[in-house]
């Protein structure tokens, strides 16, 4: 019978020492395959292997078991009889869903059952009852399950997944544990006949199926002595639990806790490892020194530069190897793409213990693509990113002249949104408009005066018609691919024709295509886990199952998403990147600890919305000690013991690190584990704290190796050091001195743009458009009422404003060759006033053919009188542009009954005008009277026409305002009101609040988008529970008016469009000119 020892220990420096002092005996005497040591990681069994290459008269250690409890399971099954084979952890999520689609709508969980978060839930929660070893047979029968139909529903889906796994005789790992525990009880293997001693060590607690598997190697027969380090100190509640529960798989033996004290030459952090192990006991503080060092930056991505920096310092004076550091963060998921950009920006060789998510690889993600675009419907997104990408050859587009980027400018003209009839008729749509269009122009040469630039425009439509045959062509070949694909097949199957996609776009020939080698290795690395993945998806198939095409990629994303790869070669010399998990039982010299703040690091657990803690409590307290569901509750100890795991493995330095705001800002409280520094050491600590102005140190930190600052970084330390008062100025020959032999040529952008700045804010005079009040007065002659749109353009652009309303400048402008938006615009106005004057009520389901028969003959019979005055433009044009005038109304009238249905609200007034006179007053609600809005220069009044006028009587009676939109762009949205760039529908419902005589109330104030035949809410007071919109729009109103009176018409601020009228004598090029 063996003896077996349960040893608590520290994890203070000094631990791999008493595990090599364990091993090496059998090493030297070549005893190798007496001992097998059970460690929880492979990063663990690399670091042992190392530090064992590392001693001296080790001839070496070959039979040496050094593995992971599913790697010495995996070995038994392997070497044993047992049915089934091992399947893979990403095919769980897989027969999972498979399991759920084919169960009937669970009522507990409603419409959720397959949706990713369901599905993340359920593969945990039967993960959670494989690893405490409850079937599915025994979680039904017990009585917390019988009186939950929750958990009645979660156990039918757990009987259905085992009798389903068992069906296609795959085993999950859970299941490896059991059988391998199993089968040492009844037969143990010849290997181990020979074995001594067992050693495990780097634990903190374990699942009841590992616990269990350790009572099946107490029992081998030769076995002399089982070890059992528990990472943790015996005070800690993890670590009382522990015990508790290994007592009950082995009986009888023996628990003490190592007393090691290990001297170490940095007092500060042995004195918190020491107080971090013992909590119960108050020390006496003692002074801080260098080893322990806390660094508050702004952000998460300024938090890994100072850490990169630190590592750079540490490798430089203090002669450390970046094999000797590592960096350790709560969740590493948060950091790895920031750790992975700036450290190899700043030259640091490091290694991800986690890797990166397999999705976010540039070549994965255009494998997928390959199935997203079909998916999608072809949306002109999905397309263009394919089409674009650098991983793919598509021949047709090679032979052809036109580039991906032209071809989504030519879909987004044709204003295609996806679908591939869609693609086809649209495209077509605008060939048949531009032929008809080049046929147009053709006939009237010679007619124009300015021949030159008719002949352009004929040789531009000329062009373009050209450019849409070409992208026609691609997109036929393009779609053609696709044709074969179903939309509904079995896994392999899908997996299959993503595989003859692949080949046919050449993918896997692309990636040997670029010059840089690390990006070679990366997406070799990638592909071959692609191609691993692929592998074990076809030979766990599922049985012949179908699933749809959506199904498929959304499943293949989530598993990619949870997949990681290593993208960087291995290197001897690295830092350590890890998660608080990933560093116990290792040991660095300096260790780097991010992400302290709360709720991160302490991480916050809520609960489970599946399995919640009182159920997870009732079926311990059924099932017993042997057998147990780990309790969200107890997880902050868990935490507690992760963050002593980081503190404890360092050896000299511990450098802890905190971000003060997150990425949008917004301030992060400060981890709880920072508190303890304060009562352990009488000496505050060296806080080192970052802020977005501070000034690059005077000190040269730069070498003929790697720089501590990252070269665009001198730049920015520069402009704020300039912006800072005389006497807070750094040593600037040292600054200057950096800049000018780094980035001599930046230095020149540099002080060109300091010379524009300086331009900007000299010249502010009339050549810029800023005049003056008095001159302001000499142009307008007299004020008159302000029109909403004029104020919206002297938003958008004062010195549009100034040219157009103020010296009523009108540009010449070009023959039109159809109708133009304002035009056409009046004519939707002139309709829709006649219908509704003549309807006298809503749109109704029952009277909608009525409404359409009478829709039809007004429309007719204004564009009669449309084409009574003259033909606009071209006659196919016009014929293009009536259909689409029919289908807009009709389109109109279905949204008007939904708008009824939901609303209740009749229209009632319509083209209602105030403030101005010499308007037919044909709406009894117009008004002459402006809206009058006081302010410090004098009152301001308001004219304006309000499309329509919706009303509703009740409790209380209230109105809306309506605003037609027939244009194709996108409508403003509340931000325009913030922004003040939206005052139309804001300064109609202040005027119509006054309006009314019954005291009526706003409901709402919307545009309606005709083309799209639907409405987009501005206004609605009543969800906002809030009247800012009136306040900040009449701000913005005397803001405006304010500038006007004082004659300020500057260019805009914004981007000028390429159409703008006035740019060819807009100077606002010459604002920034030095």
């Amino acid at each position: 019978m063996s003896v077996v020892k349960i040893i608590t220990e520290s994890s203070r420096p000094g631990k791999r020492r008493r595990i090599l002092n364990g091993i090496l005996p059998y090493v030297r005497s070549n005893r190798c395959s007496e001992l097998l040591i059970l460690v929880p990681s492979n990063r663990m069994v690399e670091e042992i292997r190392e530090a064992l290459l590392q001693q001296e008269s080790v001839p070496g250690f070959l039979g040496l078991r050094l593995m992971t409890f599913l790697d010495l399971a995996r070995d038994i099954f392997q070497n044993g009889s047992f049915p089934g084979r091992i399947g893979s952890t990403p095919a769980r999520q897989w027969r999972l869903h498979s399991i759920l689609s084919t169960l009937p709508p669970l009522k507990p969980f409603g419409e959720i059952r397959e949706t990713r978060g369901m599905l993340s839930l359920t593969t945990d929660f039967i993960r959670t009852l494989k690893e405490a070893g409850i079937p599915p047979e025994e979680f039904e029968a017990s009585p917390p399950v019988r009186d939950n139909p929750h958990l009645r529903a979660l156990g039918e889906i757990y009987r259905k997944y085992e009798k389903y796994r068992t069906a296609q005789g795959i085993l999950d790992r859970e299941d490896l544990l059991r059988l391998a525990a199993e089968g040492i009880r009844k037969a143990p293997s010849r290997s181990f006949t020979s074995l001594r001693e067992i050693i495990v060590t780097g634990f903190y607690d374990f699942t009841p199926l590992q616990a269990g598997f350790l009572s099946a190697l107490s029992t081998l027969s030769d076995l002399k002595e089982l070890s059992i380090f528990l990472d943790a100190p015996l005070s800690s509640p993890v670590t009382v639990r522990s015990l508790k529960r290994l007592q009950h798989f082995l009986p009888g033996a023996e628990i003490r806790s190592s007393q090691r004290k290990e001297e170490t030459p940095a007092k500060a952090l042995h004195h918190l490892q020491q107080c971090l192990s013992t909590p119960a006991v108050k020390p006496e503080p003692v002074p801080g020194d260098e080893s322990i060092e806390l660094l508050e930056v702004p952000g998460r991505y300024r938090e890994v530069e100072e850490m990169a920096r630190r590592i750079r310092e540490l490798h430089k004076k203090h002669g450390l190897s970046f094999h000797d550091m590592a960096v350790v963060f709560r969740n590493l998921s948060d950091y790895r793409e920031k750790v992975r950009e700036i450290f190899r920006s700043f030259g640091i060789p490091h290694q991800l213990t986690s890797g990166l998510p397999l999705r976010n690889n540039p070549l994965i993600r255009t494998v997928t693509a390959l199935l997203e675009c079909p998916r999608s419907g072809y949306r002109r997104d999905a397309v263009f990113r394919l089409l674009a990408s650098s991983y793919l050859r598509f021949e047709p587009l090679e032979r052809s002249t036109i580039t991906p980027e032209r071809i989504d400018t030519l879909a987004r003209e044709a204003m295609i949104q996806g679908g591939r009839d869609e693609w086809k008729m649209r495209l077509k749509s605008r060939l048949d408009l531009l032929t008809t269009r080049e046929q147009y122009l053709q006939e009237s040469y010679g007619t124009d005066r300015d021949e030159k630039g008719h002949k352009e425009r004929i040789d531009r439509c000329r062009s373009k018609i050209k450019d849409y045959r070409k992208c026609m062509d691609v997109l036929e070949s393009f779609f053609d691919l696709f044709a074969d694909l179903p939309s509904e097949a079995t896994i392999p199957e899908f997996i299959e024709q993503l595989e003859h996609l692949r080949n046919t776009f050449h993918l896997k020939e692309q990636i040997y295509e670029r010059d840089d080698l690390d990006l070679v290795h990366r997406d070799q690395t990638a592909f071959r886990e692609w191609q691993e993945l692929l592998e074990q998806l076809s030979r766990e198939q599922m049985g012949l199952q179908r699933v749809s095409l959506a199904d498929f990629v959304r499943l293949l994303s989530l598993t990619l998403a949870e997949k990681n790869y290593s993208p960087d070669p291995p290197q001897e010399d690295a830092v350590l990147v890890t998660d608080a998990l990933g560093i116990r039982g290792l040991s660095r010299p300096a260790v780097l600890i991010g992400g302290l703040v709360e709720g991160i690091f302490p991480r916050n657990h809520s609960p489970s919305p599946l399995f919640s803690e009182s159920d997870r409590q009732r079926l311990n307290k059924h099932f017993g000690p042997n057998r147990w569901i780990p309790l969200r509750s107890q997880q902050r100890e868990e935490e507690d013991l992760f963050f002593r795991f980081a503190v404890g493995a360092a050896e000299h330095f511990l450098i802890l690190s905190r971000p003060r705001t997150d990425g949008e800002g917004h301030p992060l409280l400060p981890s709880s584990y920072l508190d303890i520094l304060g009562a352990l050491f009488s000496q505050r600590i060296k806080v080192t704290c970052r802020y977005l102005n501070d000034p690059l140190p005077s000190e040269d930190p730069l070498t003929n190796e790697k720089p501590l600052y990252r070269p665009g970084e001198l730049l920015e330390y520069t402009f704020r050091a300039l912006s800072r008062p005389v006497t807070e100025e750094p040593d600037f020959p040292s600054l200057l001195k950096l800049l000018l032999r780094e980035r001599w040529e930046t230095c020149r952008s540099l002080c060109h743009g300091l010379t524009v700045q300086q331009a900007r804010k000299e010249v502010n005079g009339s050549y810029l458009g800023h005049l003056g009040p008095d001159a302001a007065r000499g142009i307008r002659q007299g004020e008159g009422n302000y029109s909403v749109t004029a104020l919206e353009r002297y938003a958008a652009c004062p010195f549009q404003y100034f040219c157009e309303r103020e010296l009523k400048l009108r540009p010449v402008e070009e023959v039109e060759e159809e109708v133009g938006a304002l035009d056409l615009g009046s004519l939707y106005h002139r309709i829709l006033e006649r219908f509704f004057r003549e309807m006298e009520g809503p749109v109704t389901k029952s009277a909608l053919a009525a409404a359409r028969k009478r829709l039809d003959r007004i429309e007719k019979e204004e564009l009669a009188r449309v084409e009574k005055g003259g033909i606009p433009g071209h006659r196919k044009i016009w014929e293009i542009r009536q259909t689409e005038i029919r289908d807009v109304l009709d389109r109109f009238l279905l949204d008007e009954i939904e708008a009824f249905e939901s609303t209740g609200e009749i229209p009632s007034h319509f083209e209602v005008t105030f403030g101005m006179k010499d308007v037919s007053r044909r709406d009894p609600l117009s008004s002459p009277d402006p809206l009058i809005l006081p302010s410090e220069s004098g009152e301001i009044r308001m004219e304006g026409k309000i499309d329509r006028i919706d009303l509703k009587d009740g409790e209380p009676p209230h109105f809306s305002i309506l605003d037609y939109k027939t244009g194709g762009s996108k409508p403003p949205g509340p931000s325009g009101i913030e922004k003040g760039e939206t005052l139309q529908l804001p300064v109609y419902a202040a005027w119509a609040l006054g309006a009314f005589a019954d005291g009526r109330e706003l409901g709402h104030a919307s545009f309606v988008l005709l083309r799209k035949g639907s409405r987009k809410c501005l206004i609605n007071p009543a969800g906002q529970g809030r009247q800012e919109w009136k306040e900040i729009s009449e701000r913005y109103v005397r803001n405006y008016v304010e500038e006007i009176r004082h004659g300020r018409f500057p260019p805009g601020e914004k981007n000028c469009p390429p159409y703008c009228r006035y740019g060819e004598i807009c100077r606002k090029g010459e604002k920034g000119r030095p």
